[in-house]
């Protein structure tokens, strides 16, 4: 078996153990919240969702196998292709999309009925891009301060089409471009420049909403602050009411589930929260794998996360060139740091966000595309040990 898997998946044994275990502890997870579910939506059928999951998570495996059997250098060329792409797709979302949760984040294949959410791809390809950018400019005459405006183009034209719809991705997508544009050697005073502009900007367009909802500028603001009131409360932050009550009483339950969960949890299947949460089998995961495998389990994933980052950066010392070193690195902030907005909602550290826990939340668009990233950075460790000469990045 050994043999096997050393033959047929190459890169980083540690990250592939990772999402083996990520994924059967999703499985047990998926298959204990849904059960409400499977009452409601499918007369019982309390295996239905677990072998969409299934088929999903082996859907997900594969892309990452095929991914990982492709030479990094052929992303430089599909991020050129997959830019473009995303945006449009966004811009068909935000335009025609359909309407989940008072969102439009989800576009329909017509004909097909299929959902996906392009903010999911489009995250991924921005961290592309950036790593691209910031690899052709770290030489004397490229200095790095030469990729700031281009990146900061694509993050208006990104961000810009998901903020409305989809905040918390938004500003995940911001927090891990500023993060590589560090790495990357741009200068701070640059960076800082670039974020308090984008804060001026942001505050305007909420500014406006406030006080011309008409203009529909930003629809969810309001949603916003209810999300934002709990943890204010918290903070002793005063905060504009018209707020949703309903995200305090998400943010309670959550708490409840983790508070009643102690260390070593209710055992698989006794939770009680999953009956009461909205979601628990997605936005609400790490509550309910809490509730059931106590802190014991709550400390095994949050440890997964963080030897993801921990692997993708000693990737960093093993690149002979800086696209792969940016990729993989990138690519490993964007997973750790979407668990970590995901699980500091469950424990009631933040805002309600609707981000999922990545490779272990049921959803078919996420598991893809985490899937995908995996894939990427499983590539760069695969092919990071060749003559310099032969991956040198020319673009």
């Amino acid at each position: 078996m050994d043999v096997f898997l050393r033959k047929y998946f190459k890169g980083d044994g540690v990250i592939w153990t990772v999402m083996g275990f990520m994924a059967v502890i999703s499985m047990l997870a998926v298959y204990s919240s849904t059960g409400t579910l499977a009452y409601a939506q499918r007369g019982g059928n309390t295996s239905f969702f677990l072998l969409k999951h299934a088929f999903f998570l082996g859907i997900s495996f594969g892309v990452a196998w095929i991914t990982h059997n492709i030479h990094y250098r052929l992303f430089l060329h599909l991020t050129r292709i997959l830019l473009p792409v995303s945006i449009a797709l966004l811009f068909i979302t935000l335009f025609f999309g359909t309407d989940l949760n008072n969102a439009s984040r989800w576009l329909t294949i017509p004909g097909l009925g299929i959902q996906f959410q392009p903010s999911e791809l489009a995250k991924y390809v921005a961290v592309m891009f950036i790593a691209m950018k910031l690899a052709i400019n770290q030489t004397e005459d490229r200095p790095p301060t030469r990729a700031l405006v281009s990146i900061s183009l694509v993050l208006a034209s990104i961000c810009g089409l998901i903020i409305t719809q989809n905040l918390s991705t938004a500003f995940l997508i911001g927090v891990v471009a500023v993060t590589m544009m560090f790495i990357g050697r741009v200068p701070m005073r640059y960076v800082a420049g670039l974020i308090v502009g984008t804060v001026a900007i942001f505050s305007v367009l909420v500014a406006v909403e406030l006080t011309a909802p008409q203009l529909n500028v930003m629809p969810r603001v309001h949603t916003w602050i209810g999300r934002v009131k709990p943890v204010a409360e918290i903070l002793n932050i005063e905060v504009i009411e018209n707020s949703n009550a309903g995200d305090d009483f998400q943010s309670n339950m959550s708490k409840v589930a983790v508070a009643t969960g102690g260390i070593i949890g209710k055992g698989p299947g006794n939770s009680e929260q999953k009956h009461i949460l909205p979601h628990p089998y997605s936005d609400f995961m790490y509550a309910i794998i809490i509730e059931e495998g106590g802190l014991f389990f709550g400390f095994l994933i949050l440890m997964c996360y963080f030897i993801i980052l921990f692997r993708t950066a000693l990737m960093v010392k093993e690149c002979k060139s800086t696209f792969p070193a940016f990729l993989s690195i990138g690519l490993g902030m964007v997973i750790f740091m979407q668990s970590f907005i995901h699980m500091g909602v469950s424990v009631g550290l933040g805002p309600v966000t609707g981000q999922t826990l990545p490779f272990m939340s049921m959803g078919g668009t996420s598991l893809l595309f985490t899937g995908f990233a995996f894939g990427m950075i499983q590539s760069v460790s695969r092919f990071s040990n060749e003559p310099e000469e032969q991956i040198d990045v020319k673009v």
